[in-house]
């Protein structure tokens, strides 16, 4: 698994979880200034598409980039990336640039009270190499008691669960894309011939 440093350089596995948190936690801004916004104050829709992972197919055959986390104070983001980079190296997501991941990952987070306590919302919107949206993935965990600062309530196990579903529902369609099924066809046959089923 690779991650770009933002100068340039690619780094292995050891060093993904600081630079998974040094992107994250920054925010990216403007990274990729063509692709859609994601809505601040986002409350998930029922509706919400999950995928089960394919079987026998790796989502390490299609490459990500995140490039963008926004909405969460910065000290937030920070925990937050610590959390995401251990739940994506777990579920063996790869990591490029941008300019030439198969996938790009822009995400958003919001806190807010609600009448059972504070509710944190996120939602990561996946786009093809084409800026075009291929999923949503998007829920929210509510957390007992109340603040005025809703993200102070905000603890490492709900960021570590926040990490663990995020990256399991984009781990699960990752297996559904072209690019991994491809791999993981020819992995089977041991052959440079490839066929593969078209996303759905």
């Amino acid at each position: 698994m690779l991650l770009n440093d933002l100068n340039g350089r690619f780094l292995t596995t050891r060093r993904v979880g600081l630079v998974v948190t040094a992107m994250l936690a920054a925010g990216l801004a403007g990274c990729v200034d063509t692709l859609p916004q994601t809505q601040g104050n986002l409350v998930p829709a029922q509706s919400s598409s999950r995928l089960a992972s394919r079987p026998g197919v790796s989502p390490a055959g299609a490459t990500v980039a995140f490039v963008n986390l926004g909405g969460a104070p910065a000290q937030v983001g920070a925990r937050f990336a610590v959390s995401m980079s251990q739940a994506l190296g777990t579920r063996n997501i790869s990591s490029d640039e941008a300019a030439k991941a198969n996938y790009l990952i822009r995400g958003d987070m919001t806190a807010y009270a609600t009448d059972a306590g504070i509710a944190v919302a996120y939602v990561w919107d996946v786009y093809d190499s084409r800026r075009r949206r291929m999923q949503r993935v998007e829920d929210e965990i509510v957390i007992k008691g109340n603040a005025a600062d809703p993200w102070s309530l905000v603890d490492e196990k709900t960021l570590a669960t926040i990490a663990g579903r995020s990256a399991d529902e984009i781990a699960a369609f990752l297996t559904h894309t072209p690019e991994a099924i491809a791999a993981a066809a020819q992995r089977a046959s041991g052959t440079g011939a490839l066929a593969y089923a078209p996303l759905r």
